[in-house]
């Protein structure tokens, strides 16, 4: 077992607060249909994490790249994973999880960058439409 340089317990007791995660979840091609995509949602759960605006070298220099101001950080702690693509539904806005920094070995928590979704709710990264 790895030894953990710092214990973040009491920060994020602290400042963590409930937010909702919804995983990708799968897209699964229909070949009786013509090879539609049907979709299939992830299942709501709600986390504790610690959501905080991006800094300005965060917009400038972090994995990624060019980001915006109402783009946001997450952290999570251990055993929670969020895997890139889920979303996250924080204060009313939706986010979606596009980067992460890995402090699971020596810190016990993951931090993730959060992209603002699209207006009107629309999953940037969905194609299916374009390739039915």
């Amino acid at each position: 077992m790895t030894r953990r340089l710092f214990n973040f317990g009491p920060l994020f007791s602290t400042f963590a607060e409930p937010v909702i995660r919804i995983p990708k979840g799968t897209t699964i091609r229909d070949y009786t249909t013509g090879g539609r995509a049907e979709k299939t949602p992830g299942l709501p759960e709600e986390i504790m994490a610690i959501v905080t605006p991006l800094s300005d070298a965060d917009l400038r220099m972090d994995t990624g790249g060019n980001y915006r101001r109402d783009d946001q950080k997450i952290y999570v702690r251990l055993p929670i994973v969020l895997e890139m693509d889920d979303q996250i539904q924080h204060k009313g806005t939706t986010y979606r999880v596009m980067t992460d920094a890995d402090y699971r070995a020596r810190a016990g928590f993951a931090r993730h960058i959060m992209r603002h979704a699209a207006a009107g709710g629309a999953d940037p990264l969905d194609r299916s439409e374009q390739y039915p």
